[in-house]
């Protein structure tokens, strides 16, 4: 989530963006199934807080952080979708999140 925010936040700054741009973030169906998104705990010590250096993360908790990770990513481009609309330069662009699918 964050490499995607980073990239596409300094672009944005940089200018490397036209007016009609499309931003694509790939998500995953898996934000439906990540737990809910608190945000006074934006680094999930909620589940990582428990582990003790060295110990692997259950596969559960592995689901459940990876779903909300993809969640955040929706909820970021969602929100970049709002901002860039108000914006001057940027009114034209479009920004769409989506699941990859399979063949």
């Amino acid at each position: 989530m964050l490499a995607s925010f980073l990239v596409t936040v300094t672009m944005l700054n940089r200018g490397y963006f036209t007016k009609t741009a499309r931003i694509i973030q790939t998500a995953s169906l898996g934000a439906y199934a990540g737990s809910p998104i608190d945000p006074s705990d934006p680094n999930s010590n909620d589940q990582l807080g428990k582990l003790q250096e060295g110990e692997l993360l259950p596969m559960g908790q592995t689901f459940k952080l990876y779903g909300r990770s993809k969640g955040m990513q929706v909820a970021f481009t969602k929100e970049l979708q709002a901002r860039l609309s108000t914006s001057e330069h940027y009114q034209g662009v479009v920004v769409q999140s989506c699941h990859p699918g399979k063949r």
